[in-house]
């Protein structure tokens, strides 16, 4: 309930639910508040003993250590008595757009706030599968010079149309497939067809005018740089590439497919050097995919009541 009482909670549950209605990842991860109070013990325990069988589980094991001591020790402890079940399967493709989406919805705000370009709009595109790791990366690397920064050529662009108060980008890259998503905040409503417009010029210069050959260098160094870091993100780095093989094996990828780093990169240097490669990329996941969610968030100061009112 807390999370669900912020907007940008709220923009993103919408969002996965329209862009990957045929996924899990349409679901509130958190469980829907309305739904909790129906849940029963029973449920719960159906639930565990059908999905958190000893043989789906995934044993990561890392440093200088005993390997036939550590699996001699799993096998004892863990697996000797469990029973075989079949594997949970992989999750399906989520089935394209003929046309994008165009849809309203509310968040909540405090009733005192003044509501006048308060709407939040979104345009969101579901990209590529993980199973592509250098589309991915291409992305990724679009994003941060699209919308890295306040000077960012596209963020630079929908700031100073006035349009909007704040531009950011939301580039989620640990699901099956990947959605990109702009957020606009401080609009009006009235203008989300405006700020499209300028998201959609700011692709077609890129696919007539060729990138600065600094600027990319300087974002795959940064990308490169933070997939080699080893105290990055506060985990033991043992973690962080378990997550990251983890996150390969769960989709049905080998696991080394997303160990790997300067040989991918690698890559996709070779791929930056032809010129129809970022138009192409462009062409593909942006200019010509129909799928598209533009979403408007308005605000509503009665919305959190009449939700706790629905609950009781």
């Amino acid at each position: 309930k807390g999370a669900m009482a912020s907007a940008d909670s709220r923009l993103i549950q919408v969002m996965f639910e329209k862009l990957m209605s045929d996924l899990p990842y349409k679901y509130n991860s958190g469980g829907e508040p309305e739904e909790i109070p129906n849940l029963t013990y029973e449920d719960l325990l159906d639930f565990h003993k059908k999905y958190y069988n000893p043989s789906r589980a995934l044993f990561f094991l890392y440093g200088n250590i005993s390997l036939e001591k550590e699996l001699d020790f799993i096998e004892e402890h863990a697996l000797k008595n469990a029973l075989k079940t079949d594997q949970i399967p992989a999750i399906a493709k989520q089935t394209r757009f003929t046309s994008p989406i165009e849809l309203e919805d509310r968040y909540p705000v405090h009733e005192k706030d003044s509501l006048e370009e308060k709407s939040i709009i979104s345009f969101g595109y579901l990209t590529c599968s993980i199973e592509n790791q250098i589309d991915l990366y291409a992305l990724m690397l679009l994003d941060n010079i699209l919308m890295g920064t306040d000077g960012s050529y596209l963020k630079h662009a929908l700031l100073a149309s006035k349009l909007c108060k704040t531009a950011d980008s939301y580039f989620e890259t640990d699901l099956s497939e990947s959605p990109l998503i702009f957020i606009l905040k401080g609009c009006k409503k009235e203008n989300r067809d405006k700020l499209f417009t300028i998201i959609e010029n700011a692709f077609l210069k890129f696919t007539t005018e060729e990138v600065k050959k600094d600027l990319i260098e300087s974002s795959l160094h940064q990308l490169e740089f933070g997939r080699t870091e080893i105290t990055g993100d506060g985990a033991p780095y043992g973690l962080t590439l378990f997550f990251r093989s983890a996150l390969s094996i769960q989709h049905g990828i080998e696991p080394e497919n997303s160990l790997v780093i300067h040989s991918l990169f690698k890559k996709l240097r070779e791929k930056l050097t032809q010129k129809d490669f970022i138009p192409a990329l462009i062409k593909k996941y942006f200019l010509n995919n129909k799928h598209l969610v533009k979403l408007t968030l308005n605000p509503d100061p009665n919305l959190l009541i009449e939700e706790s009112d629905k609950e009781r």
